[in-house]
């Protein structure tokens, strides 16, 4: 029996707080409000909200889908897209 949690029709918010070496580039939060291509990906990302410190290196991120090592990868890409 599988857990409603689990179910892929189920939608699942999560909150993820990342701490950034560097400052984000000012149009990431559009970037990640519209997706992000993934290197290996045919789809962009779901839509994801992100909320910044005052310097930008801290920030909270939430999304609805868990993809392989997602978030890691989504900030690579903006950085390259630069």
């Amino acid at each position: 029996m599988e857990s409603s949690l689990t179910a892929p029709i189920t939608i699942v918010q999560k909150l993820i707080r990342v701490q950034l070496a560097e400052p984000l580039r000012t149009d990431a939060e559009k970037l990640l409000c519209e997706g992000v291509q993934l290197d290996g990906e045919k789809q962009l990302t779901k839509p994801a909200q992100l909320f910044l410190d005052d310097e930008r290196l801290q920030v909270r991120l939430v999304i609805s889908e868990g993809k392989y090592h997602q978030v890691k990868r989504m900030f690579a890409a903006m950085v390259i897209a630069s």
